[in-house]
């Protein structure tokens, strides 16, 4: 039951997590079908696809994420493969005690094991420009670094009189 092990967080978003929620679900992002006892038992349905199970937290630095989020691969109308968001807090609280988060967007693929069980699966980091169109109205910087690109959103700032 492993993925990869390494996973580049290649996004950074200042704000409260309910706010980049909110703006995701405008564009067809949700949270996953909780883990629990009764809903592993999705995984071993025969033919589950990947909008019907629960998605196997994942740690770094000893800690689950903050917010995951799932949504359709763009233009592929595939039952089995998916996107999965994950944010974290960064320990870190910016001007006006505003928290960072880290996160990372993954391509996961339901893999199935000798036909049982079902298993959501990561498969690959995405590049996180994939976001930009649906994080609106947040605003949003792509920012050169080696090896690849980070996001960094922020909530959007009303401008005074």
């Amino acid at each position: 039951m492993g993925g990869k092990k390494k996973q580049p967080l290649n996004l950074q978003y200042a704000g409260k997590l309910v706010d980049m929620e909110k703006a995701l679900q405008r564009s067809d992002w949700y949270r996953p079908i909780p883990l629990s006892p009764t809903t592993s038992l999705h995984w071993l349905m025969p033919k589950s696809g990947w909008s019907t199970l629960p998605v196997l937290p994942q740690f770094h630095d000893g800690r689950n994420e903050a917010l995951l989020l799932v949504n359709r691969l763009p233009k592929l109308k595939s039952t089995n493969d998916f996107l999965a968001l994950r944010f974290r807090p960064a320990d870190v609280l910016l001007d006006n005690s505003v928290p960072l988060w880290v996160g990372t967007l993954t391509r996961m693929r339901v893999r199935r094991y000798f036909s049982l069980p079902a298993l959501p699966r990561t498969e690959e980091s995405v590049p996180s420009g994939l976001l930009c169109d649906d994080v609106h109205p947040l605003i949003i910087m792509l920012k050169k670094s080696p090896p690849e690109n980070v996001l960094l959103i922020m909530e959007q700032k009303e401008s005074g009189p």
